[in-house]
């Protein structure tokens, strides 16, 4: 079976069966060809463009994404964010003494902070403005605007739904929640859920802030592991990782020539992926309109809309 499937819905592609579907599109039985021992089933070069065409679809459509704790310590501005950090999607500051408790922080850049607020690198208050300040070393550094005037809350998980560990280990199901815990002055932790399909709960989060982000995939190590890309775009990613095999073999022209296909069918499903998800439940929508809104989609402002 050249995919997964769960009762009777299409489930996706495990790696082994990315493996073997790479193989297929190789036009090749084995790995001889595409493995640095030229053995007959070592996949290290198959996994290999398998991983940076999942993180290319991963960079270029924002598809993944989750959430990270960051406990504040009083007088710190910048704190390290998660490993797999690629770009902020929201972040909230919670505070107990507001009725909602979630204030929303506006993401601003060190270029408007420089503009608006002359002593933003200064201020200490509760925070109004978070900002991806700068990458230091292979870490993205995430800064707070007002600077945090108190340290936060220690943060507490709910275990019955889940558990803090040091790094997400091959004993947890592949396809669990997780969310990443940031302490300046410890290693950054991982709160895993303990039952797939349910998302970790927070018992004390006060004074400290939520950050939602998008991530890069996790890396595809084991055979039954599914990518983190949504099922219906895991055959994009098989497309990709083939032209990027086939692009390494120039001595072979046709193959050569063979991998703009690969290449094409990857963009066309980047470019979908996209397009679907501009405006949520378009294709749904049951209101009549006016044929004189129509004029409107092709405005300019209009296609810029998230």
């Amino acid at each position: 079976m050249a995919f997964s499937v769960i009762g009777d819905k299409f489930a996706g592609h495990t790696l082994s069966q990315m493996r073997s579907l790479a193989l297929r599109k190789l036009r090749v039985t084995n790995t001889e060809r595409y493995s640095p021992t030229a053995g007959i089933a070592d996949y290290t070069w198959i996994d290999g463009a398998l991983n940076v065409a999942q993180i290319n679809f991963a960079k270029k459509t924002k598809c993944v994404k989750s959430y990270a704790v960051i406990e504040f310590k009083a007088n710190y501005r910048s704190y390290r964010a998660p490993q797999d950090f690629l770009d902020l999607a929201a972040a909230y500051y919670y505070d107990t003494s507001i009725e909602d408790g979630y204030r929303e922080l506006l993401i601003k850049s060190t270029g408007w902070l420089n503009d608006e607020i002359s002593d933003w690198r200064t201020n200490t208050d509760s925070p109004d403005y978070i900002y991806v300040d700068r990458i230091h070393g292979n870490q993205w550094i995430l800064g707070f605007c007002p600077i945090p005037d108190t340290d936060g809350d220690t943060v507490i998980f709910d275990t019955e739904f889940g558990v803090l560990v040091d790094w997400i280990c091959p004993a947890y199901s592949l396809n669990q929640e997780y969310g990443t815990f940031i302490r300046i002055d410890d290693n950054d932790k991982y709160f895993l859920s303990t039952d797939v399909g349910v998302v970790g709960k927070i018992e004390e989060l006060n004074k400290n802030a939520l950050i939602e982000y998008y991530r890069l995939p996790l890396n595809l190590e084991y055979e039954d592991q599914y990518p983190d890309i949504p099922n219906e775009y895991h055959e994009a990613i098989v497309d990709d990782a083939v032209r990027n095999l086939l692009q390494d073999n120039p001595e072979d022209s046709v193959e050569f020539k063979r991998s703009i296909i690969f290449e094409n069918n990857f963009s066309k499903e980047v470019d979908g992926y996209i397009e679907a998800r501009k405006k949520p439940l378009t294709g749904n929508e049951m209101q009549a309109r006016a044929a004189v809104w129509n004029w409107t989609r092709n405005m300019p402002w209009y296609k810029e809309l998230p």
